[in-house]
């Protein structure tokens, strides 16, 4: 009987406590403003807002949960991503470099008011994330528009 009850016990302790594992990754995204210079470091279990024209400090962190989202960020196929996405219409504006560190993997890819969709859902997540003031403007409708816009006219 105590046999039993302990098997009993193991299985359900076993399929309760599947925890879910995020893959260990590191993304940076860099990006200006008037009046700041700022990057976002985003792992498995942190984010970290940090000003990197003060030497790096650090002006936000927080630990964070797991997530659906977290996953896929730590799955990514970054691989398939372009180095360099650009709307070339646009001089000025959104410029975001982005750095991601999976194992041996390493890319950085640059984005100039172009909207990713890969890349919209990791801002769209540290967004979520972090205070106001350090959003990122990001806004896909916006960038689209104009990259439509950019394209009629160079027809």
């Amino acid at each position: 009987m105590i046999k039993i009850i302990a098997a009993l016990l193991l299985i359900s302790t076993s399929c309760f406590s599947q925890e879910k594992v995020v893959n260990p990754f590191q993304l940076n995204i860099k990006y200006s403003t008037l009046v700041s210079s700022i990057k976002i470091r985003l792992t498995k279990d942190k984010i970290d807002i940090l000003n990197f024209r003060n030497k790096d400090s650090v002006v936000f962190s927080q630990n964070i949960k797991y997530s659906d989202t977290l996953q896929m960020i730590s799955e990514m196929d970054v691989s398939k991503l372009n180095d360099y996405y650009s709307n070339a219409c646009i001089d000025d504006g959104i410029s975001l470099a982005i750095y991601y560190t999976r194992n041996k993997l390493s890319k950085t890819i640059i984005l100039d008011n172009y909207y990713q969709n890969d890349i919209g859902e990791v801002v769209e997540y540290v967004n979520s994330l972090i205070p106001r003031k350090y959003k990122i403007w990001y806004d896909k409708n916006a960038l689209i528009s104009e990259y439509e816009k950019c394209n009629i006219k160079s027809q």
